[in-house]
């Protein structure tokens, strides 16, 4: 009773088909259920069974309550069983990822800076040789003559 109730709760106009009954939506099984308990309290000598299954339904229906509010993310069972789910998923290969292009002052100043660097680096290898370049600046003359621009 208490999963049926938490998964009415979650979902309750999911339609459950009945054999020679059809669909059922889940509130109504949930209820019908509850309402079956309820009447055999008094006539049956199970009543502690039908009290039990009365205080699941209440229990269960608590549970849904906080899990769709997000006030609890569920236990194990929960974390497994949409773990397993996501197992058959198709997994996108797409990333979004969001930049502010350059606008042209920007792009422009980037590129005196560039250009001021490499003729300082040039002058640098004019005046002393090219063993005379550090490591990032032989970089920069290396991914300068790479660049098609």
């Amino acid at each position: 009773m208490a999963i049926l109730f938490a998964v009415a709760r979650i979902r309750p106009n999911f339609s459950v088909y009945l054999f020679l009954i059809g669909p059922v939506k889940l509130k109504y099984l949930a209820l019908g259920a509850f309402v079956i308990d309820l009447i055999s309290i008094p006539g049956m000598a199970n009543t502690g069974g039908h009290l039990a299954h009365i205080g699941g339904a209440l229990i269960g229906l608590y549970y849904g309550w906080k899990l769709s509010e997000g006030r609890i993310t569920g236990n194990f069972f929960d974390k497994m069983a949409t773990q397993s789910g996501n197992l058959f998923k198709r997994k996108s290969n797409l990333r979004v990822t969001h930049s502010r292009p350059m606008s042209d002052m920007e792009y422009n100043a980037m590129k005196q800076r560039r250009q001021k660097e490499l003729d300082r680096i040039l002058e640098k290898i004019k005046n002393s040789g090219y063993d005379s370049l550090s490591k990032e600046e032989k970089q920069m003359l290396f991914n300068a003559s790479q660049d098609k621009n």
